[in-house]
């Protein structure tokens, strides 16, 4: 809303709610006094002078309240809602009849429900409202981004929702027990594809021909990672010549592992091509990372500590 210049009179210039464009209307000697209501504009442009509210909702004509998709308003009762939030119970510190966390120059609502982004740590990013109530992961282990810099920089993410932590348990138990490689895909409306065991280039080239897809998950087993020099601590990083075939534009989850040596005094050392072929105990732990066609994002994560950050998030605690 601005103020047209106008020596004797203020015209206000306001959104239009109901048909496309910009109207005009003039607010009343008693509103320019000092109180304003949202009653005291009308739409000046319509044939029929609706009245709407100053959030865009034309009043209900039965009972005179705005209907705002998930509750209704009293605008004379000092704009209260007239029933909770629907999504009150996520915020306890705050009242059930606020409206956009009391922020409404900033915020919308249109139907009380909301999307929160989170980076790989489980740290909320931002939220957007509108739509369903939806948990996504961002692709980032940075601890600050808006939803500016997550459109700017194309940052990959997910529904929580379409991630199974039972299905990647029984995969990680599957390669430990037959050291195969294990793989499936998310597809375009959230369900997965079937599981796919074996040669990895095989599988990988299988899901990969897939005409609509979102991620991709697979293993790297420990045998792989024990098979491998002893310089060699991790098997997180995704491989050219077969990982990165066909990942395009979309994304790639390895549920693989790290290890560290138990041997007196060659923890955190970097071994030689010689000291590499001698006997070396290890603790491997389980290690899950995230890649794109530019390689791996970021740094791989505990894969237990992973399972906890989903787990906190989906149950909203």
């Amino acid at each position: 809303m601005y103020p047209l210049a106008n020596n004797t009179r203020s015209f206000y210039a306001l959104e239009n709610h109901c048909i496309k464009g910009t109207f005009f209307c003039t607010f009343s000697s008693k509103s320019a006094t000092g109180h304003l209501s949202p009653n005291d504009y009308t739409q000046c442009t319509s044939e029929h002078f609706r009245r709407c509210s100053f959030t865009g909702k034309e009043r209900d004509e039965e009972t005179g309240y705005g209907y705002f998709g998930a509750r209704y308003m009293d605008h004379e009762l000092m704009t209260m809602w007239l029933s909770v939030d629907p999504m009150a119970d996520k915020y306890p510190s705050m009242s059930p009849y606020a409206y956009c966390a009391w922020n409404p120059v900033k915020l919308v609502d249109p139907d009380g429900m909301d999307t929160i982004y989170y980076n790989l740590y489980g740290k909320q990013l931002f939220s957007k409202t509108g739509g369903d109530d939806v948990n996504m992961m961002v692709l980032t282990d940075k601890a600050k981004m808006d939803e500016e810099e997550f459109k700017a920089r194309g940052v990959h993410s997910f529904d929580l929702a379409t991630l199974n932590i039972g299905y990647l348990d029984e995969m990680y138990d599957y390669s430990d027990q037959n050291g195969d490689e294990c793989y499936y895909a998310i597809r375009g409306d959230g369900s997965p594809t079937e599981r796919q065991y074996g040669d990895e280039k095989h599988v990988s080239e299988a899901l990969f021909d897939a005409n609509d897809w979102q991620y991709n998950v697979h293993t790297h087993s420990k045998r792989d990672l024990m098979r491998r020099p002893n310089d060699v601590m991790s098997n997180t990083t995704p491989s050219e010549d077969k990982d990165m075939v066909g990942i395009g534009s979309k994304f790639g989850i390895i549920l693989g592992y790290t290890r560290r040596s138990l041997d007196a005094g060659s923890i955190g050392r970097t071994f030689t091509n010689s000291e590499s072929t001698k006997k070396t105990s290890f603790h491997y732990e389980r290690y899950i990372s995230f890649y794109d066609s530019k390689g791996r994002i970021g740094n791989s994560i505990s894969y237990n500590d992973f399972k906890k950050t989903v787990k906190k998030i989906k149950s909203g605690k």
